[in-house]
């Protein structure tokens, strides 16, 4: 969650040099806004929001490819990590808890 606000808060700031880079900078300002969404949400119990961060995560993934090796396996290792722990057994449990409290 933090990642993404601290993110878009420094896309917006790049948006006083408008340029051609402007498409660029909105989408990075909207990765950035969905992660700190899909983190607020997650924080709430709400369960599809860890697929919309394991989406994210693999759209990171995905862009690293196109650049440097260490910018790949940097995002490779956040990635299998936060994978493991939206996924896993006690996160079923967390997300399932929501259920139980309305």
């Amino acid at each position: 969650m933090a990642t993404g606000f601290i993110g878009f808060l420094n896309t917006v700031q790049r948006f006083r040099h408008w340029g051609p880079e402007v498409t660029e900078l909105a989408l990075a300002g909207s990765a950035n806004l969905l992660a700190a969404v899909g983190g607020g949400l997650v924080l709430r119990h709400v369960s599809w929001a860890r697929w919309l961060l394991a989406a994210w995560m693999v759209f990171h993934v995905g862009l690293s490819a196109f650049h440097s090796v260490q910018e790949l396996l940097v995002h490779v290792a956040i990635f299998i990590p936060l994978t493991y722990f939206l996924f896993r057994r006690q996160a079923a449990e967390y997300f399932d808890a929501r259920l139980g409290s309305e």
